[in-house]
């Protein structure tokens, strides 16, 4: 799957803008975390937590045949999603590993949330959490 949100910017790229150059793997996955929080927050009003549910249970299956250490079991009826489940996963891998991985499964996300709601929703609903993120540069520039 390509690594691209529904922006078209690589998720690598954006993913990057939240994390400090050379983060070491506990601050890559507690970037992550939030990240996933953030797209809780926006999703759930929308979609509600069993369809959030179900896209991350997605996303983590289709990235691990990638990425076999995200491989994750979830219970067939998870209606609520633990994001720190992915924090020991991320911590134990190096940085270059983590942050591929991460990529990967954020993009594998937009790109199932797209087929659902379609890739202009898609768009609207990620930006906050994508492009206006607080660690986005061009953020910086246009309040200073």
């Amino acid at each position: 799957m390509p690594t691209e949100s529904p922006t078209g910017i690589p998720v690598s790229v954006l993913l990057a803008q939240r994390i400090a150059p050379n983060a070491d793997t506990s601050q890559i996955a507690d970037a992550v975390v939030a990240t996933w929080r953030e797209i809780d927050a926006a999703l759930v009003p929308i979609i509600g937590s069993r369809g959030l549910a179900a896209l991350y249970k997605r996303s983590i299956h289709c990235s691990a045949q990638a990425h076999p250490w995200l491989r994750i079991e979830h219970d067939a009826a998870l209606a609520v999603v633990d994001f720190t489940e992915l924090i020991p996963l991320l911590r134990q891998q190096d940085s270059i590993t983590a942050m591929a991985g991460a990529a990967m499964l954020f993009s594998t996300f937009h790109q199932l949330l797209s087929s659902v709601v379609g890739s202009a929703l898609t768009e609207r609903l990620m930006r906050p959490v994508w492009i206006d993120a607080p660690g986005d540069p061009a953020q910086k520039d246009s309040k200073t």
